[in-house]
């Protein structure tokens, strides 16, 4: 999905409902070694992360938008 695809998707959405992103955190013990997850509400300063197109190994990825927080 483009982004322009997904400003359209979310034009049909109910424009007062809340977004919500997962938001990972890293595991720090035998218990939690894949790390947690939860949602929190999305602030564009904190969850956002945006790539350009680069090549690796001779492949080309694409631009990238995530959002939410992988790691965090």
């Amino acid at each position: 999905m483009t982004v322009a695809e997904f400003v359209e998707w979310l034009l049909t959405q109910d424009q007062d409902a809340v977004v919500h992103v997962v938001y990972h955190m890293n595991g720090t013990g035998y218990y939690d070694q894949g790390g947690t997850a939860t949602t929190v509400a999305f602030d564009p300063n904190n969850h956002v992360d945006h790539t350009d197109a680069i090549t690796y190994n001779g492949k080309l990825y694409e631009k990238e938008l995530l959002l939410g927080v992988y790691e965090g």
